[in-house]
């Protein structure tokens, strides 16, 4: 009989390779977390997060920074927020950090220091939103360090005090999925992660911010999204999204990723067309969220955070995918330097 699990799954489509060559005259936000745990698995984890906004002109060579911003940041085991530096003239925004968990609590201090996020933000603020799931997802690399040695020495052991239901979490973790164990934990035996190379494209350098080496066992999040207008009154959007980590031979791996394609009606911001490709996702189950992607069409980008909530909650959605979704309510901010 068939796993009505699975009739609405899609298959992952494989990885994108490297971040595609900018667009002339087009704007790209690229955004990077690089998190590292110098204490073990017991001990806080320890986050560079770095996001920038460039303006590509009449060749790739003629780049404007329009923004770019840079946080440090550490949190418990449990993702309260023990330290966060973003430079002096952010020093009283970030002591209202400490002491928040890393998720909805992060979220909501970061709505308070910029209430009109939620129509379109600039980069830091984009970067806040991201390091509240990325305090949880780094760790998904503990699984591919299981014995190996870590920078200070010490084996990684994977700790089963860590681990918490994830039923019903989004549409990949449905109640009878296999990927869940019977008591509701995520499964270890059956994640699957690919090999992946570097984002930043061999024949477009500049692409990127740079992103320092961090230690030999350094988990990522990465975003790129670049907006242009194709032809009058029309913007096109592609962005990216991965998950991915260095792995003991030394390569690297991802278990989520994601490429999203949307044709903007420019003056009005209304979605028009809206794919998003499953790349690279841990379970057989996962890739169906993006069937739901097509509520959207119609949506105005700024109003994209509190849409995707609405349509694609729990398990009509993927936490990953609408993490996507959500940041492209920023587009309506970059747009205006075309």
């Amino acid at each position: 009989m068939l796993n009505p699990l699975l009739v609405d799954r899609q298959d992952v489509l494989g990885p994108g390779g490297p971040a595609p060559v900018r667009q002339l005259n087009s704007v790209r936000r690229t955004l990077s977390i690089d998190t590292i745990f110098p204490e073990g698995m017991s001990g806080p984890q320890d986050m560079l997060a770095i996001c920038r906004d460039i303006h590509t002109g009449v060749s790739l060579d003629d780049v404007t920074v329009l923004a770019q911003d840079r946080l440090h940041l550490t949190a418990s085991r449990d993702r309260t927020i023990l330290s966060a530096d973003a430079g002096k003239h952010r020093e009283a925004e970030m002591k209202r950090l400490v002491g928040l968990k890393a998720g909805g609590q992060l979220r909501g201090a970061n709505a308070d220091i910029n209430p009109g996020m939620k129509q379109g933000g600039s980069p830091f603020h984009l970067l806040l939103d991201d390091l509240a799931v990325a305090t949880l997802t780094a760790g998904w690399l503990w699984l591919e360090w299981q014995g190996e040695p870590m920078d200070a020495g010490r084996p990684v052991v994977m700790d089963n005090r860590m681990r918490h239901s994830m039923k019903n979490a989004c549409h990949g973790f449905k109640e009878g999925s296999s990927s869940l164990t019977p008591d509701g934990y995520a499964r270890d035996d059956n994640q699957h992660h690919r090999r992946v190379p570097s984002l930043v494209h061999p024949d477009d350098p500049k692409g990127w911010h740079e992103m320092p080496e961090r230690g030999r066992m350094c988990s990522r999040r990465a975003r790129w999204i670049d907006v242009w207008r194709e032809q009058s009154k029309v913007l096109k959007v592609q962005a990216g999204f991965q998950d991915s980590g260095t792995l003991p031979d030394g390569s690297r791996g991802a278990v989520h990723e994601y490429i999203v394609h949307l044709t903007v009606k420019e003056d009005s911001l209304e979605i028009l067309e809206l794919k998003a490709e499953p790349r690279i996702l841990p379970y057989v189950e996962c890739p169906g969220a993006v069937l739901r992607v097509q509520s959207l069409v119609g949506s105005r980008l700024p109003d994209l955070r509190t849409d995707v909530v609405q349509h694609m909650k729990g398990t009509n959605g993927c936490t990953h995918l609408n993490d996507v979704l959500r940041g492209l309510a920023d587009v309506s901010v970059m747009a205006k330097h075309l």
